[in-house]
């Protein structure tokens, strides 16, 4: 290459180098899409699953069973509905008498009894019993069960 040539080459490759100032325009960054949100799902979980719901202890959760006893302590204060005949068996529900008052008179509560009920509150534990406190009865919702297809006739 001749040396005419290569200083035109040379101005040619330098030249956009030296002489622009000007910052190429700047492209807005691409939105990233927020994805939609998701519809929270609660786990409903039987009151016997102590093993999975012991983690979960200063959560709010939702249990479903059948309430089988009822108990209190000794001052009539708290009142108790269990899912098994032993409490310790499942988590129970506890009423404290001087939040609810006459909702949680005992002869109200034992209206419950037999009854599969639908209980969601925040989970603690006592003595190492797990237990939902039930501050309103709005917290108890009775499950209505399907009733048994009747069964056919039979022929003799």
């Amino acid at each position: 290459m001749n040396p005419p040539a290569c200083v035109a080459l040379l101005a040619l490759l330098a030249a956009p180098a030296c002489t622009r100032s000007e910052k190429p325009p700047e492209t807005p960054p691409q939105a990233t899409p927020t994805p939609a949100p998701v519809a929270a799902t609660t786990k409903v979980f039987t009151p016997t699953e102590l093993d999975a719901l012991r983690p979960l202890v200063g959560q709010p959760i939702t249990v479903e069973g059948r309430l089988v006893r009822q108990g209190g302590n000794k001052g009539q204060t708290i009142r108790y509905l269990n899912f098994t005949q032993n409490y310790r068996d499942s988590v129970s529900l506890v009423f404290f008498v001087n939040k609810g008052g006459d909702a949680f008179a005992k002869e109200k509560l034992t209206e419950w009894l037999g009854r599969k009920v639908r209980a969601s509150g925040k989970l603690s534990e006592f003595n190492g019993n797990l237990q939902i406190e039930i501050e309103k009865l709005d917290q108890l919702q009775e499950i209505a069960e399907a009733s048994e297809p009747a069964a056919a006739p039979k022929t003799l």
